[in-house]
């Protein structure tokens, strides 16, 4: 049995519980991940679109230089070993299982999260967790749409500005932009969901938040780095995304407020 909100629980029955959500979640996970190696045709087919796309919205002038058969259906990865595309395949299915899975993972991180709560905490965090799932799938949507295509357009365009280039991607370059981009526009577009639940849950206020504005920059800035390729303006980019995000969860606060305790919340302090 779980104590109250007021009581410590041991670590033993921490780790204990911990390990039997982890275990949940690999299972889940594994099942995923077999699902995307039965589908992996399909699955490569739709990681390809976004390049597809990019290369039917650039000139077919700029594709000529480069070599890049103008046509979209024609365009192809290349391999450079043997076990590069097994790999990669895996990686594709991996990527399939913790987008289908991503609801569950948060319902278990909840699970873990939620006893150590207060009562008026548990419910304003239980309102927002649908706002979770909802803004991550809305994140890789628009980034899978819009974000991914215009980005591998822009890269193309300014791959053709050296003379003398070939253009040849290869498999595994593309696949780790890709998941990498994927994920990290689903997690970004997460951002006013983390700042309006940590405000509604009484963790910290917009006045707070506001004041550490640098830090969160600073954080952006990091982030940017590690989720984007190594260039300055898929960077950059990523950098005013998250900042926009980040200003406006705190706007988001302000506008809705904390919600008033119930009888069973803890005393304000001084």
């Amino acid at each position: 049995m779980k104590p109250p909100p007021d009581q410590v629980m041991p670590l033993g029955d921490h780790l204990d519980e911990l390990r039997g959500r982890l275990i949940r979640v690999i299972l889940v996970l594994v099942v995923a991940v077999v699902a995307g190696l039965v589908f992996q045709v399909r699955l490569k087919g739709l990681v390809a679109l976004p390049m597809q796309q990019a290369v039917a919205m650039t000139d077919p002038t700029t594709l000529e230089q480069l070599g890049i058969d103008p046509d979209p259906a024609r365009f192809r990865l290349v391999v450079l070993s043997l076990v590069e595309s097994p790999i990669e395949t895996f990686k594709i299915a991996l990527l399939f299982a913790v987008v289908v899975c991503f609801p569950w993972l948060v319902y278990q991180l909840w699970g873990f999260v939620a006893p150590a709560l207060h009562p008026h905490e548990r419910r304003a965090a239980l309102m927002t967790l649908p706002a979770a799932v909802l803004f991550f799938y809305l994140g890789i949507a628009l980034g899978f749409v819009y974000g991914l295509p215009w980005f591998f357009r822009w890269l193309i365009e300014f791959t053709a500005l050296d003379d003398g280039i070939r253009f040849e991607l290869r498999q595994s370059f593309y696949h780790s932009t890709f998941i990498t981009m994927t994920l990290g526009f689903g997690l970004v577009m997460d951002l006013p969901w983390l700042v309006l639940a940590l405000v509604r849950t009484g963790v910290v206020t917009p006045q707070a938040l506001a004041r550490q504005r640098r830090l969160a920059w600073l954080v952006a800035i990091i982030m940017a780095a590690v989720l984007t390729p190594p260039d300055p303006i898929s960077q950059l980019m990523m950098f005013l995304l998250m900042v926009i995000l980040w200003e406006s969860g705190i706007l988001a606060a302000r506008l809705l407020g904390r919600p008033a305790a119930g009888p069973d919340a803890p005393a304000a302090g001084p």
